[in-house]
């Protein structure tokens, strides 16, 4: 038995044919499965140690194959068999899913960053479905990463061996396939009807209403997110985009000038309303990955959705397409929650407020103590100095993070210290924990949505 490297499980195997065999076969001689083919082979000077070191000691690691003697683990240690003619072993794996046991072999054996193991995964995924939470899980990166890897594959494929052999720079390759999806995308995607708040204002009540009641145009869909930005939610919608607040960490406002180039310069951020986007969670396919939070869908990732600047005839619009769609989880997130108690909130609704100093906190306890929904949560992100909350028990999940780096400030990562005081809060309310990135070792958690009726006093 040999142990799954990364989980703990052992991967059984049997052993292969007669040794006797094996000096006749070369590298070539045995069929590689395609996923094991994704990882670099060692270059020559390496390969020639590894052989030396074979000769001297043995092979102390056998090549794995499966039952039908394709070679899962071990293409390098089979080549420098060969090169210090030493009689290779071979072992079947049985029982076990073979594209598992690749990814997670290779995790432990392999010098490469997460950006080339994303990278392989996503290819992996192409080969043989599998969950992407799955397969990031087996590979020890981060899911969103994967994703990012996917957009690569997607949209400058031809740059994907490159990133794995690290002949090329995952995020310089990443912002490639960015810039081409970019251009790639539609017109009709990129438009459709919409209207700023002050053209908005200028139509009569009937006139907004006859709006509102106007069957979509186009069939749009969610945005399946590629970035490690928004990890907690892989998908966004933007039936509402454009904010007032002038956050200087804003990550949305830089994105709105590339995202709405269609519209004036001055336009491209300000508040605006899309209508034909209410649609999208009906034309949007369920994702196969049926794990925590793969139906996540963060709303108005570009904009602040209960800004006082907001008309309520927008969040009622929003709110019913909500309604409409029990198979999808439906995040929200303002710094106003002041709104938010006003609201009928749909059982497939997380409502959430931004809390990034102490001088956010008391608005949010007295906001969030008359909010009923079946998620309530709180997003200290970034977290730019110590909060002290009176009390979390209104709260039913917590989100921990940093500051991106824009023109206009630094990446900043919150001091240890910080983090670890709000978890404990966190823990002591009972709510869960969801820390984005940094350190590697951090907690994931996702809530379990409130019954109908439940007591609203603390997490459950």
């Amino acid at each position: 038995m040999i142990p799954a490297p990364g989980n703990g499980t052992p991967f059984a195997l049997l052993p292969d044919r007669p040794a006797s065999l094996a000096p006749t076969l070369t590298p070539a001689a045995r069929q590689v499965h395609p996923v094991a083919a994704l990882f670099p082979l060692l270059p020559p000077a390496e390969l020639a140690a590894l052989a030396a070191d074979i000769r001297a000691h043995g092979l102390r690691h056998p090549i794995v194959v499966d039952a039908t003697g394709r070679i899962l683990d071990g293409r390098n240690r089979l080549a420098a068999c060969a090169l210090a003619k030493v009689e290779p072993r071979f072992e079947t794996l049985n029982g076990h899913d073979p594209v598992a046991y690749i990814l997670s072999a290779n995790v432990q054996r392999r010098h490469m960053t997460q950006g080339q193991l994303a990278m392989v995964v996503a290819q992996a995924r192409a080969i043989q479905p599998v969950s992407q939470r799955t397969a990031a899980a087996l590979a020890g990166v981060p899911q969103p990463r994967v994703a990012e890897a996917e957009a690569i594959l997607a949209y400058a494929p031809e740059l994907a061996a490159p990133v794995v052999q690290g002949a090329a720079d995952f995020g310089k390759t990443l912002a490639t396939a960015r810039e081409r999806k970019r251009q790639a995308a539609p017109a009709a995607d990129a438009g459709g009807r919409h209207y700023l708040l002050a053209a908005w204002a200028q139509h009569s009540a009937a006139e907004q209403a006859r709006i509102l009641a106007a069957p979509p145009q186009g069939k749009a869909q969610f945005n399946a997110q590629d970035s490690a930005r928004i990890e907690w939610a892989p998908w966004s919608w933007n039936p509402v985009s454009g904010c007032l607040h002038g956050c200087s960490y804003c990550y949305a406002r830089p994105t709105a000038q590339r995202v709405y180039a269609m519209l004036p310069v001055g336009e491209r951020f300000a508040p605006v309303f899309w209508p034909d986007r209410l649609a999208a969670p009906q034309h949007t396919p369920l994702p196969v990955d049926t794990g925590p939070g793969a139906r996540n869908v963060f709303v108005c990732s570009m904009a602040d959705l209960f800004g006082q600047w907001v008309p309520q005839a927008w969040i009622d619009a929003v709110l019913g397409a909500v309604r409409a769609a029990p198979q999808w989880t439906f995040l929200f997130l303002t710094k106003f929650p002041q709104r938010l108690a006003e609201q009928d909130w749909p059982a497939n609704a997380w409502v959430g407020c931004s809390v990034d100093t102490q001088a956010r906190v008391a608005t949010a306890e007295r906001a969030f103590a008359r909010i009923t929904a079946p998620v309530r949560w709180l997003s200290c992100e970034p977290l730019l100095e110590p909060l002290t909350f009176s009390s979390l028990e209104m709260f039913d999940w917590v989100v921990i993070g940093g500051q991106t780096a824009n023109a206009q400030v630094p990446e900043f990562i919150p001091p240890w210290p910080w983090v670890e005081d709000l978890i404990g809060q966190a823990r002591r309310a009972g709510c869960d924990v969801y820390q984005k990135r940094e350190p590697d070792i951090r907690p994931r958690e996702y809530p379990t949505p409130r019954e109908p009726g439940a007591s609203e006093g603390g997490a459950t």
